[in-house]
């Protein structure tokens, strides 16, 4: 959740997807819970096109993912959530905010799932995007680092400004990150590997444990077959 919010206006934010993953955006209250989307005071659109709200979630839109740029669309004059996949905006309206909370502070609010994201506030941000292409906005709407003033409580201390970190202190959090999320994933591939070794062994048993029941059933069998041959005429072959 970020820093600084708003309580009024056509505001917006992007976010790139770096590498994949799953990743939520949206926007909430300092009061909602950080999970976006599972508390009635925050709003999330996922790249599965499913939109969130209060736990429930719902498909809608499109579906996007590495490579991608969202755009969420804060409406506080008509009370509405809208979103961009690049440069498409999606028709409609994803939520329509609810009346008890048309007097809020929303904050853009980014989950995410094994993946590494860009966000861009606009040019007050005070450092030019890296790899995030900002859409052209609707008329009406301007970028959230513009005109947002009002301090995340649960962020900032009473009169204690905006902390920003350099692009340097910025790139180191990034591998950080994605080493913590690489790490993740191999550990995963070796708990999957060991699993599978695990199981090829076990149904290796198994058949063998079977193998010479059923070979001296299907010995058997033949034998009954070829007996049959044997000891009964073609004719009588075709009647049983």
């Amino acid at each position: 959740r970020a820093n600084l919010g708003v309580d009024g206006g056509r505001v917006a934010f992007s976010v790139l997807n770096e590498c994949g993953g799953n990743i939520r955006v949206g926007y909430s209250t300092a009061q909602a819970r950080l999970e976006l989307g599972k508390c009635k005071q925050s709003f999330g659109f996922g790249g599965t096109g499913t939109k969130s709200h209060a736990g429930r979630f719902q498909p809608w839109g499109q579906s996007y993912g590495k490579g991608d740029t969202v755009t969420a669309l804060l409406d506080l004059e008509r009370h509405a959530v809208q979103y961009m996949v690049n440069d498409h905006l999606i028709p409609g309206n994803a939520f329509q905010l609810p009346k008890n909370l048309w007097h809020q502070v929303w904050y853009p609010h980014v989950l995410t799932k094994e993946a590494t994201f860009e966000v861009y506030f606009g040019p007050a941000q005070g450092s030019p995007p890296r790899a995030v292409k900002p859409p052209q906005l609707p008329p009406g709407f301007g970028w959230i680092g513009d005109v947002a003033y009002k301090p995340n409580p649960k962020r900032l201390l009473p009169g204690r400004p905006v902390q920003y970190i350099d692009d340097a202190e910025a790139q180191r959090k990034e591998a950080e990150a994605l080493e913590k999320m690489m790490t993740f994933r191999h550990g995963n591939q070796a708990v999957h590997r060991d699993q599978f070794a695990e199981w090829k062994t076990r149904v290796t048993e198994y058949v063998r444990h079977f193998q010479p029941a059923i070979a001296d059933e299907y010995a058997e069998n033949s034998e009954q077959v070829s007996e049959r041959v044997r000891t009964h005429s073609m004719a009588q072959l075709q009647r049983s």
